[in-house]
């Protein structure tokens, strides 16, 4: 397969990104690792609750730095792309996805924070219920930004 023929089967998922900018696409592809990052925090919490294993808060841990790390990261790319596409006008349901996801940054923070306790106190009730907290939000983060143009409307 050449390169012509690949470039012509992605071009639905390359080319939707291109024509407006790459930092578009790194919000879209780092703010999915913060998701995923959050997600499985919540499930190792689960998982330490039901066992006796100390690894597992540990795990939990490092998928929270991470998920602080992706999320950061996004949020850099995410204002390089709104500086870039220079929107009209921002509607108020994108305000409220932005307070969306500030509302997962500051959660995800403290849960750091939680976790960073010794074993079963950093996991059991605070920490798997700002785990549970996040993910939901980030459930509804992920509703929002399923439609592009509830977040930002970019000039013609």
């Amino acid at each position: 397969m050449s390169a012509v023929e690949v470039s012509q089967t992605l071009s639905p998922i390359v080319y939707r990104y291109s024509r407006r900018n790459l930092a578009a696409y790194c919000f879209d592809v780092l703010s999915t690792g913060a998701g995923l990052s959050f997600t499985g925090a919540l499930l190792t919490d689960f998982v330490y609750s039901k066992s006796p294993d100390m690894q597992w808060t540990n795990f939990s841990a490092w998928l929270l730095f991470f998920g602080m790390v992706f999320a950061t990261a996004a949020g850099f790319f995410g204002i390089i792309s709104l500086i870039i596409e220079r929107p009209r006008r921002i509607s108020a349901l994108a305000w409220l996805y932005v307070l969306i996801v500030l509302c997962i940054y500051v959660l995800a923070f403290f849960n750091n924070l939680v976790h960073s306790r010794d074993a079963w106190a950093s996991v059991v009730s605070t920490g798997l219920s700002l785990s549970a907290a996040t993910f939901c939000f980030v459930i509804l983060a992920a509703i929002f930004r399923a439609s592009a143009s509830t977040v930002y409307r970019v000039r013609d």
